[in-house]
């Protein structure tokens, strides 16, 4: 009966041991995570400001005065079609 409380009492140590470790390494992971879901923001939002500023550079009628002095022909309107099966 000792032998049995003994292999218990290490089964039952080994195991709250396996726990601690366990939950530090989550711990650890969720902290990274964290670190790297804010820098993801900060790189969105920075993706986010080119973007606008791209959009703010770009001048849709000085590139078709472009295009119509080339000799090219702009049109208003954007036709669409549908492939039938």
């Amino acid at each position: 009966m000792r032998y049995i409380t003994i292999v218990f009492a290490f089964c039952i140590l080994g195991i709250w041991l396996f726990n601690v470790k366990t939950l530090r390494e989550v711990t650890s992971l969720e902290k990274e995570l964290k670190i790297a879901n804010e820098n993801l923001e900060e790189l969105e939002k920075e993706l986010d400001k080119k973007i606008m500023f791209y959009d703010a550079k770009l001048d849709l009628d000085k590139i078709r005065r472009e295009m119509e002095a080339k000799g090219m022909k702009v049109s208003d309107e954007v036709i669409y079609f549908e492939i039938e099966e």
